[in-house]
């Protein structure tokens, strides 16, 4: 009887164990990256401050360096400079990872958060693939 016992406290320990296991193997899923490209992103945010000696804009908690040849526009393909930029705005930006560096590639200036359900009006949310 006392074996028996033992034999269904290490089936409920084994299968502790495994559970543990896939769960500390998806949290590091997100953040694996030979399961995806994680070198480029795109998001929506509102800009909360603007660094222009450092040609940088902090949005949803992220520091995003602008480089001068990055693209700004609003939704409408009108041209922007980067001093145009200002807090409280809504934007769309594609960027880059280079190390601990966020680069921008190409800002969209929005008129607010755009719910999955419209993101079809726009172009610039649609996203091409790069082929590996």
């Amino acid at each position: 009887m006392k074996a028996l016992m033992e034999i269904k406290w290490l089936k409920k320990t084994a299968l502790m164990v495994a559970w543990m296991c896939l769960f500390c193997a998806g949290l590091q899923f997100p953040l694996t990256p030979a399961w995806g490209d994680r070198q480029n992103q795109q998001f929506q945010g509102v800009i909360m401050e603007k660094n222009s000696p450092e040609r940088a804009i902090y949005v949803n908690e992220m520091k995003v360096l602008v480089p001068s040849g990055t693209e700004i526009t609003t939704t409408r393909d009108v041209r922007l400079s980067f001093e145009s930029l200002r807090p409280k705005q809504w934007v769309f930006i594609r960027v880059r990872s280079e190390g601990k560096n966020l680069i921008a590639d190409s800002i969209v200036l929005i008129p607010r958060y755009i719910p999955p359900k419209e993101r079809g009006k726009f172009r610039f949310f649609k996203q091409t693939r790069v082929s590996k």
